[in-house]
């Protein structure tokens, strides 16, 4: 099936940090996690690279878990639709995966 292929293909493509998580973090945090106004004491800006979040795995954990709880964004922005929120952490989870994969 031509279709099965084309998935598969696309699913190993590397995350693009830049094209597919910091668009999210720029529509839907940084206004508030940013080095002038850093909300909850962090800045969200720097994560423009996969290094940049592959370094952080800590923070990744807690972002991750306040999008998912839909924690974050709180309730006085402009929610990200399920759609956004899916493909964002799909998007973290198979950049950290890939970084897991090649440290074994």
């Amino acid at each position: 099936q031509p279709g099965r292929e084309a998935r598969a293909v696309a699913e190993e493509k590397p995350v693009s940090v830049l094209k597919e998580v910091y668009p999210f973090l720029k529509k839907h945090c940084v206004s508030c996690h940013n080095e002038v106004t850093p909300g909850a004491k962090r800045s969200l800006t720097g994560f423009q690279d996969a290094a940049s979040i592959l370094k952080d795995a800590e923070a990744w954990t807690q972002i991750l878990k306040l999008v998912e709880g839909k924690e974050m964004p709180p309730g006085n922005s402009t929610p990200p639709n399920a759609e956004e929120i899916e493909q964002f952490l799909k998007n973290v989870r198979r950049l950290r995966e890939g970084d897991s994969a090649k440290k074994k």
